[in-house]
């Protein structure tokens, strides 16, 4: 026998925002996890498999949703796995009745189990994360499912998406149901599990179908420096010269993202170490120098730096999937094969290195191979973004970032930044390279920066990840 819920007259939600267009995420991953990707990996953070305690009962009319568990990424023990499952699944469930079967009609009430800041944002996207509907509309849940993806490190659940499905039936209406899928990601805090981002569609017979994405990771614009590493096999990958730099801002709130390179030939001060090529920074200092030296430069000091070696950055690229760049022209080296053809070029994880290592043959040297490696980030993000709705594709994203690269944060880190990365706007991104004039100190060529369009761009991109003007 089908229940009917009514859906409260004080939580309607205009339908007259439709948002066409591209939309962040499917053509994304990361500028973050590409940050990542161009960049770092290594540790884990402790996390309890304990489910979260039941909040409340929830009402009799409020169907249960199938719960079950779906693709586990990396090593999770079996009782662990099973925990981890029925309590993502039961946070899950209390949102859905908050938020769609059983409303209170306080909007702040809808979004139980979220961050504060995954709620704020979840409260802005309330067309989408709630039902809204219409004063005396009488819902009847024709069906709900829940499947648990898990992502996992010394047989702990460090990650979770929960991938949703939910048909809502207007009863006694010719309208048809309205439907909501998608996925939410979650971490486990204290002694259960929070939902800190989400990716969810709307589609109703009256509206055209709606999808919103957010990540939440503590701050509103984070930074991530990201670093190419010039180690061979068997040099110390954070003590060798950093020769791709990468600064690149998201903004968790608007969707916003920007990168600014900076050419690993200028010549800059590095805090305790004196004057020299910006890419000796991580030689003398590793990432922490690195970090400042750069943000001296922009004027923005950098939150996470990510490193990744020749090798990383090519088994991680091979592990998303191949990438697509999009070239100016066409060019190759001759120690480099094989070269690029002007325009798209489907490319591997060794090409990949290729593509953002090449300079001499390049008609901007140096300023065009950082636009180069810019294009590589754009082009991982595209990927990950394709790739996003596969079961399994975030955790197994991130577990590589993490393995793969040098990041200095924990799984459950690079997992919260991959979902923010996903959560990019591609209408809203964009990228600077740091200009400047060829020089010479004691016998080598170097560059001296444009220091002031560099603090420019660090100024315009600061606070939201947006830069007005190259």
């Amino acid at each position: 026998m089908r229940t009917r819920l009514k859906v409260h007259p004080n939580l309607t939600i205009s339908q007259s925002g439709p948002q066409p267009g591209p939309q962040p995420g499917r053509r994304l991953v990361p500028l973050l996890l590409s940050t990542v990707l161009v960049a770092g990996c290594s540790s884990s953070e402790p996390s309890s498999d304990k489910p979260e305690p039941e909040t409340g009962t929830p009402s009799s009319a409020a169907p249960r949703a199938a719960i079950g568990a779906g693709v586990t990424v990396g090593r999770v023990a079996p009782p662990a796995r099973a925990a981890a499952v029925k309590s993502v699944g039961a946070v899950v469930q209390r949102w859905v009745d908050a938020a769609y079967l059983t409303p209170s009609g306080d909007v702040a009430a809808a979004f139980p189990g979220f961050t504060p800041g995954a709620a704020e944002l979840a409260a802005r996207d309330r067309g989408v994360t709630t039902f809204g509907g219409t004063a005396d509309a009488e819902l009847v849940p024709d069906a709900s499912s829940i499947k648990v993806d898990l992502l996992g490190t010394e047989g702990k659940a460090r990650g979770a998406t929960a991938r949703v499905a939910l048909t809502l039936d207007p009863e006694g209406e010719d309208k048809g149901a309205t439907k909501i899928s998608g996925r939410l990601t979650l971490v486990p805090e204290g002694p259960g599990w929070r939902i800190f981002g989400y990716e969810l569609q709307r589609q109703s017979p009256d509206t055209r179908s709606r999808r919103v994405m957010a990540g939440d990771v503590g701050k509103e614009t984070v930074w991530i420096l990201a670093v190419g590493s010039d180690a061979r096999r068997g040099q110390p990958v954070l003590r060798s010269r950093g020769d791709a730099i990468q600064m690149v801002g998201l903004n968790t709130r608007t969707g916003a993202a920007t990168t600014i390179g900076v050419p690993r030939d200028s010549w800059v001060s590095i805090p305790g170490y004196g004057s020299n090529r910006i890419n000796a920074a991580l030689y003398f200092g590793g990432p922490k120098a690195m970090g400042r030296t750069v943000g001296n430069l922009v004027g923005v000091q950098p939150d996470h730096v990510i490193v990744a070696s020749f090798w990383g950055l090519s088994e991680t690229v091979d592990a998303i999937g191949r990438i697509v760049v999009n070239s100016k022209r066409a060019f190759s080296d001759q120690y480099l094969q094989p070269g690029f053809r002007k325009g798209r070029n489907r490319i591997n994880g060794p090409s990949a290195v290729n593509f953002s290592r090449i300079r001499k043959s390049l008609p901007g040297g140096d300023f065009d191979r950082s636009a180069n490696q810019q294009e590589t980030l754009r082009a991982i993000q595209a990927a990950i973004g394709l790739g996003i709705a596969k079961p399994g594709f975030l955790e197994t994203g991130a577990f590589a970032a993490h393995r793969k690269l040098e990041t200095g944060m924990s799984i459950t880190e690079v997992f919260r930044i991959a979902q923010a990365v996903a959560s990019i706007d591609p209408r809203k991104t964009s990228g600077c390279v740091v200009q400047g004039s060829i020089g010479n100190v004691n016998g080598a060529s170097i560059v001296f920066p444009n220091t002031a369009a560099a603090r420019r761009y660090g100024d315009d991109a600061r606070k939201d990840a947006q830069i007005k003007r190259c």
